[in-house]
């Protein structure tokens, strides 16, 4: 069997379906591995973390394929003439020593991967609508320009969420690192 990225695509809505049906029920309460303990033994608590340790670790490199195309295939293998095995993997390893960096980094992670996450928006609604307009343009907005009025309406949308959404997280950060840093200096941290 040939693995396609459709192949790969079509695997992930039963996982989205599964998710959202631990969620629906409540079944899913915080983090995974916090779970398993309450109701399994020592033993089998200790194999599925290891388990779930062994998946990322295996598959956390597979979530860079499509920058790493990018960068390399586009920009990078054009110029390199020499070692380009060596280099390619250099590539691939600093994208994921990047984001271990990050993660040890910064103090308050998931309040930067709220950033991220509100920032995604405008990757996700507001440029497609502005695709859209650009593709419609200049005749081909439909009667009455209905598609130019719903291209305007989801990017005002876009833009308000992505605004509260981007400033909501800058006032959490600023006030949790206030918090993080009175606590350090305070000697409630380690």
């Amino acid at each position: 069997m040939v693995w396609s990225i459709k192949s790969i695509n079509d695997c992930c809505y039963p996982t989205q379906y599964i998710c959202c049906f631990f969620w629906l029920f409540k079944i899913w309460r915080g983090n995974f591995s916090e779970f398993v303990p309450q109701y399994s033994s020592r033993h089998v608590a200790h194999i599925v973390r290891g388990l779930y340790s062994a998946v990322i670790f295996m598959t956390y490199a597979v979530q860079f394929y499509v920058p790493y195309d990018i960068i390399w295939h586009r920009y990078s293998e054009p110029k390199v003439t020499r070692c380009t095995l060596l280099i390619d993997y250099i590539v691939k390893m600093s994208m994921v020593v990047v984001t271990f960096a990050l993660a040890i980094g910064i103090p308050l992670l998931g309040l930067f991967l709220s950033l991220v996450g509100a920032l995604r928006g405008l990757m996700s609604i507001v440029f497609p609508a502005i695709m859209s307009i650009c593709h419609y343009y200049p005749d081909r907005y439909g009667p009455m320009k209905i598609y130019l009025w719903k291209d305007i309406a989801v990017l005002i949308i876009g833009l308000v969420f992505l605004i509260c959404g981007t400033v909501s997280c800058i006032v959490n950060i600023y006030f949790g690192l206030q918090k993080y840093h009175a606590d350090k200096a305070a000697g409630k941290l380690d």
